[in-house]
């Protein structure tokens, strides 16, 4: 089992902060609405990223904007979220997403059009369960 971790970011933000132009309420939309995409993926978890403790007499647990985590059992899985997050990031061309296993980054912007085919593969084969 294989877990990734999923980071959205504003286009051109630093991905460590929330930009100015960046209200909260957007990246936890967008967050949301790549969670529904992925769950409909082959991945076996999707799930948000628990945030800070939220104070006691906050209703609902606290999320980390901008961040998700997916369980994947194989090759395939992995190349199905990938196949839905680009199809997710070329509708949302506003938004960054960096799929991450261990300290391996793929930086996804705007979809399949502004990220080389060539990297795409590779980080694939880099994290392939089929070896």
């Amino acid at each position: 089992m294989i877990e990734v971790s999923v980071e959205l970011a504003e286009m051109g933000a630093s991905a460590a902060g929330i930009a100015a132009s960046q209200s909260l309420g957007d990246l936890e939309r967008v967050t949301l609405s790549l969670r529904r995409e992925l769950a409909d993926s082959e991945a076996e978890t999707v799930a948000l990223v628990p945030g800070s403790p939220s104070p006691e007499n906050a209703k609902g647990a606290s999320i980390a904007p901008g961040a998700l985590r997916l369980q994947v059992s194989s090759s395939g899985n992995l190349a199905s979220v990938l196949s839905r997050t680009l199809d997710w990031a070329s509708r949302h061309e506003e938004w960054t997403v960096t799929l991450k296993i261990g300290g391996d980054p793929l930086v996804l912007n705007q979809g399949l059009a502004a990220t080389p085919e060539g990297q795409i593969r590779d980080w694939l084969r880099r994290h392939s369960l089929d070896r």
